[in-house]
């Protein structure tokens, strides 16, 4: 799977912000290969390591609350109401 195919399903703007300090449009050139200013945008070899690292936790987190979420089902008493707001990706 290429990171194009995960646009509309991770939010480019808040993993460029939360993992990167950046904007949408900044990781968004460079997944998409943009050429700005007769340069092609892309990403660094330590900016790679990053986005993979970002994924990996976006995983782990996604992970977890499917996790809770079967829990939730094994036990409907102990459904938490909040359970997907408790994930922050």
């Amino acid at each position: 799977m290429s990171m194009v195919e995960l646009d509309g399903i991770i939010n480019l703007s808040a993993l460029a912000r939360q993992y990167f300090g950046r904007s949408q449009s900044w990781i968004s050139q460079r997944i998409h290969g943009c050429t700005v200013m007769n340069k092609q945008m892309e990403f660094k070899e330590d900016e790679y390591a990053k986005l993979a690292e970002a994924y990996r936790d976006i995983a782990r987190k996604l992970t977890k609350a499917a996790d809770e979420i079967d829990a939730a089902a094994l036990n409907p008493d102990d459904v938490d109401a909040k359970l997907l707001d408790s994930v922050e990706l």
